[in-house]
């Protein structure tokens, strides 16, 4: 028999009272089962606060906690906030749109448990508002325990996605992850940045073919994601951030993280529109560019170059790449005329 330790579920919400009832109540199971959750009020101004409150006092013998920010501070802070809160042995994270069935994390830290795993991965259904089947976003075949290139397994985009929300840690890994140091405010982007640490560490990684966690399909997060050029910036800041977070690792987990951006950045969704619109964000492309060159120069040229097939998604546009190639002419022309 496994010996079975606490859990703690962190979900950090901002503005995210209209869907947070839902989010809650898919977790009323795992706390009736003794899981801990906390959720993290990052200085909402709608009704979140309420909601939270009424939550926390319906539900006042479970183990339920409140903590709120002044002031707004983002998804990373938000959910270091509640790690640093937590008395599990494990932790999970939820987002305040999306659901987790009713055994999600006892499931994963059972697993967890009798594999001695480092990091537990389920799978994750697309959902529509009305909980419609959309597409498997995140699915493996089989449960399967990976002991070997674990850090390359997750560059290579093997293990799924680069989120947070489908995957239960132990504490001591994940905190030492969450508490790497960033040079920007990352919102968007946090989950890859620190799943770099959380996997560089891990030695035993789970994969479980059961599909657990619901990702809410909504009208936001299809807005958030309309602007390929918007997004391919933040991608691109992003590489920046985890070569300077990750710097101390040396050249060869420079070079597995500029294989992770390079695949990303050639994703269907990130296909750039004509690199003139690029312009309106030359301030901000520059000064990654600079990060990039004092580290690693060569990552720039990589970053352009056509990647190997990934196994997580299986095909690039070869006019994704082309547009990529334009767009890196363009940032090499506008450093090349502002250092004359």
């Amino acid at each position: 028999m496994a010996n079975h330790g606490l859990i703690s579920v962190i979900i950090p919400v901002y503005n995210g009272s209209i869907s947070l009832h839902r989010t809650l109540d898919s977790l009323i199971p795992s706390l009736r089962a003794g899981v801990e959750v906390i959720a993290v009020n990052d200085a909402s101004n709608d009704q979140t606060e309420q909601v939270l409150d009424a939550f926390s006092l319906q539900h006042s013998s479970l183990r339920f906690h409140i903590v709120t920010h002044v002031t707004n501070q983002g998804v990373h802070a938000a959910r270091l906030s509640g790690v640093q809160q937590a008395s599990g042995d494990w932790i999970g994270f939820l987002d305040a749109d999306d659901l987790a069935s009713p055994n999600q994390f006892q499931r994963m830290e059972e697993q967890g448990q009798i594999h001695q795993a480092d990091i537990v991965i389920c799978g994750s259904d697309r959902v529509s508002a009305e909980l419609r089947l959309l597409e498997h976003k995140v699915s493996f075949p089989q449960t399967e325990l990976i002991c070997t290139d674990i850090f390359g397994g997750f560059c290579q985009w093997r293990f799924g996605t680069g989120a947070m929300w489908n995957k239960l840690y132990r504490t001591d890994l994940i905190r030492k992850a969450l508490n790497r140091e960033f040079l920007w405010r990352h919102d968007g982007i946090e989950d890859t940045l620190v799943n770099i640490g959380a996997f560089l560490s891990a030695k035993r990684v789970l994969l479980l073919a059961d599909s657990l966690h619901q990702y809410v399909q909504n009208d936001s997060s299809l807005t958030q994601s309309a602007s390929c050029a918007m997004g391919f910036v933040k991608i691109f800041r992003a590489y920046a951030m985890a070569l300077s977070a990750y710097y101390v690792d040396g050249p060869e987990v420079w070079q597995r993280i500029t294989e992770l951006y390079q695949r990303q950045l050639c994703f269907p969704s990130y296909a750039l529109p004509p690199g003139e619109a690029l312009t309106t964000h030359q301030e901000l492309l520059e000064e990654a560019v600079a990060v990039i060159n004092e580290i690693y120069p060569m990552g720039l040229a990589l970053l352009a170059a056509c990647p190997p097939q990934p196994t997580f998604h299986p095909s690039f546009p070869s006019r994704s790449l082309a547009q990529l190639k334009r767009a890196f002419r363009l940032i090499s022309q506008r450093a090349s005329v502002r250092d004359r």
